[in-house]
């Protein structure tokens, strides 16, 4: 969505951030108008619209089939409008939407208390599998493609799990190694559920 501020026949959009964006199979809405593939040029990350623009027009642009870049994280554009060749007006490093992070989920444990044990008093039981009704600590290690700027909230939920969230917690992998806690909060369902 943009509003124009003098007369223009074309706007010219690239997607700077995050690297990767496709327009070249998009397809065109203007203001709820579909446009046919001729109003349109595309290649790679940017996209040239013939559109006539009025002075303070506002202007709600969609594309879809866009593909996504690899890596998520805040979307920021440059927005040009054109009269033939003369640039009208122009927007540079406006942030959209958030592209969304790839997440990798890995090293995914589930540790009854008999596989926890460290004293081997226990090694007959921790040969078993996990059993219901029994309390376990699930371990996993989530890697995203993006930073989550916050608050963001991770949702973890299973059917037919309960989880206890006083015994949840959050640790961080730096990249030298070290790791660090990161304080988390309960969701209200989550602070129910207690």
């Amino acid at each position: 969505r943009f509003k124009s501020v003098q007369s223009a026949s074309s706007v010219w959009i690239r997607a700077k951030e995050p690297l990767g964006f496709d327009f070249s199979k998009a397809s065109l809405e203007v203001n709820s108008a579909r446009f046919n593939s001729s109003a349109m040029k595309a290649q790679g990350d940017t996209v040239e619209i013939a559109m006539e623009l009025g002075p303070g027009q506002m202007s709600l642009v969609r594309l879809s089939n866009v593909r996504l870049p690899p890596q998520g994280g805040t979307g920021l554009f440059d927005v040009i409008s054109y009269d033939g060749m003369e640039m009208k007006d122009s927007a540079y490093d406006q942030t959209a939407f958030h592209t969304p992070a790839h997440i990798d989920l890995s090293e995914a444990t589930l540790l009854n208390q008999y596989k926890r044990d460290t004293s081997g008093q226990f090694k007959l039981e921790a040969s078993f599998g996990n059993r219901v009704g029994e309390w376990a600590l699930l371990q996993f290690r989530l890697r995203v493609s993006a930073d989550l700027p916050a608050p963001f909230r991770l949702r973890i939920a299973a059917a037919s799990w309960r989880f206890s969230p006083l015994s949840a917690a959050v640790t961080e992998q730096l990249v030298d190694g070290r790791t660090a806690a990161i304080a988390t909060e309960l969701s209200e369902q989550a602070q129910l559920d207690q």
